[in-house]
């Protein structure tokens, strides 16, 4: 048992360089390429009341990007206290990868909007340019109420006054500007209209419905400045019926629609053992992105939310797991590229072959060959 356990303790390191060095691996390609080399696997930080609990899980290393969300208005005082606790952590933040703050509008009036963009900007400004603010509208129910429903302002004007102050000098010209998307409810046209506000990467909410393949497809096809912006996936670690419900509910799913109910009976009950049903959780989530990886075009990586105790404890293995599978469908070109970093051709060496395949993977650029990290190398020690 002892020697077993050696075993699959080595393997599991050896899992772990492989998944970090192909990290960074693909980052050092894209800046060879001359590709700006955004992140393909970020993280939603944990903040509030749970502030820290996945501070082991992001020192992983596994994650490129940690994303602080904006959580509602609850109170002045509340809020004043998460805002500074929020503002130590990115302080505080030992990385050399993206560090992204959610800013909402909610119901805060221009001046207010444009002074938290301007304290964010300096928060996150980075001189290597690995710094961002990701633009949204907020999920405040005052928004919804007669005074405000055609008052309150919205990402698309929170993006182009972004722009205007990064043009002004009041936020940094290396601060890139992030948005959201709804696959199963927005438009294109409401996605083109953030893209040509200046949003340069989209996190998007989980596909849940069989329409959203259409959205991504759609988006990937627009033309010129509208097709340049790279998207994220979201990805959540569903831990329950519960959470299931949580994640249904706050991308303003119906749960009586048929494939929400499908999807709801596939996850597996609590009836078994505690190992049997972490297992299945881990299948069921392995599955899900594996089918987002899979047949979302254009997808330039994923945004992992695990917002449970239980989904920061599984999302590395759920990540690793998954990666196996995808692979299979870019074996040549990461196989090139794995084969060219062993035998010291790369970084120096960036071959017409390699920039050849690079391309070919259509106007996402480069992030799409490098999903998650993936290498052939990962998969020999994952499966030893």
């Amino acid at each position: 048992m002892a020697l077993v356990s050696c075993q699959l303790g080595r393997a599991q390191t050896l899992a772990q360089q492989h998944f970090n060095r192909s990290r960074v691996f693909s980052t050092t390609i894209c800046k060879a390429l001359g590709v700006n080399a955004y992140p393909t696997c970020t993280l939603e930080r944990a903040v509030g009341e749970v502030a820290g609990s996945d501070d082991g899980l992001w020192k992983q290393g596994v994650f490129d990007g940690a994303v602080y969300p904006d959580l509602p208005i609850i109170g002045p005082a509340m809020n004043a206290g998460i805002e500074s606790q929020i503002q130590k952590q990115i302080e505080d933040e030992q990385t050399d990868g993206w560090v992204v703050r959610t800013v909402a509008a909610q119901c805060l009036s221009e001046k207010d909007i444009h002074a938290r963009m301007e304290r964010v900007g300096k928060l996150v400004g980075r001189a290597e340019g690995k710094g961002a603010i990701l633009c949204v509208s907020g999920g405040d129910p005052c928004r919804k109420m007669p005074f405000w429903k055609d008052r309150a302002k919205d990402s698309v004007y929170m993006l182009q006054h972004a722009r205007k102050m990064k043009a002004q000098g009041l936020i940094s010209a290396n601060v890139s500007l992030w948005a959201v998307a709804n696959p199963m409810l927005d438009s294109v046209d409401s996605y083109a209209r953030k893209v040509d506000a200046g949003a340069e990467v989209f996190l998007t909410q989980p596909p849940f419905l069989p329409t959203s393949e259409e959205w991504f497809a759609s988006v990937n096809q627009l033309s010129g400045d509208s097709n340049q912006a790279k998207i994220l996936v979201g990805v959540p670690i569903i831990t329950s019926q519960r959470n299931l419900d949580f994640w249904i509910r706050l991308c303003g799913l119906n749960a009586k629609e048929s494939h929400i109910e499908g999807l709801k009976k596939s996850f597996p009950g609590k009836g078994s053992s505690p190992d049997v049903f972490e297992r299945a959780v881990i299948d069921w989530n392995t599955d899900f992105l594996q089918r987002v990886a899979m047949r979302m075009p254009g997808i330039s990586g994923i945004h992992a939310m695990p917002v449970t105790g239980m989904g920061r404890r599984l999302v590395v293995d759920i990540l690793r797991e998954a990666q196996v599978y995808m692979i299979e469908r870019h074996t040549s070109i990461i196989g090139e590229l794995d084969s060219g970093y062993t035998a010291g051709r790369y970084p120096s060496d960036t071959s017409s072959s390699a920039l050849g395949a690079t391309k070919s993977f259509g106007p996402h650029g480069a992030a799409k060959s490098f999903i998650l990290g993936i290498s052939p190398a990962f998969r020999a020690s994952s499966t030893a």
